[in-house]
């Protein structure tokens, strides 16, 4: 395995094949059916449905030009969960995230606008008051008529905490969801 490029020791892009997340790789396979032979579906296309195994660790955000911004549409409750907020709606300067995490997320989804293609990779996240976490992401593209106008994001926290279960139908009682 390659070396890792880290950018500020908490992201790195990394290729397809360094990504071993069951979440990414059911997402994904649900992305890629809806692709009909293009590069990426279009974001009317998503269906929650679809995705109902994976929804709490999806996000969509909205890509904006000149100057290129973003607005964060939905936020998956585990998304949430480990950010401490739900930033649904927000644009990324209104989240009041430190200026270095705002200029790497952006980074990433720079990189998915500019490419056009799935981005992958590593984030360091701080979990219970412990900076040595590190979980695996993607980034997958939607659009219309050869443009990219949103994203796809799926963050992989299963290895860090059980999921909360918010979206269980049939949570057993004696079972901690946290």
């Amino acid at each position: 395995m390659a070396e890792l490029d880290w950018i500020e020791g908490l992201i790195c892009f990394c290729p397809r094949e360094q990504i071993a997340s069951e979440v990414i790789d059911r997402a994904e396979t649900v992305w890629s059916g809806l692709c009909h032979g293009r590069p990426y579906p279009g974001r009317a296309e998503l269906d929650p449905l679809s995705f109902r195994d994976v929804l709490p660790y999806l996000s969509v955000i909205e890509f904006h030009e000149n100057p290129f911004r973003l607005r964060y549409r939905l936020i998956g409750t585990e998304v949430a969960r480990f950010s401490g907020e739900d930033f649904s709606g927000k644009w990324l300067d209104e989240t009041g995230w430190s200026p270095l995490h705002q200029r790497l997320n952006l980074l990433l989804y720079v990189r998915a606008y500019e490419t056009q293609q799935p981005v992958f990779g590593l984030s360091q996240v701080d979990w219970r008051d412990r900076t040595d976490h590190f979980f695996q992401w993607a980034l997958y593209p939607l659009g219309d008529a050869g443009r990219v106008t949103h994203c796809l994001s799926v963050d992989d926290f299963t290895h860090i905490a059980k999921p909360s279960g918010l979206l269980r139908e049939n949570s057993p009682k004696d079972e901690p969801t946290t």
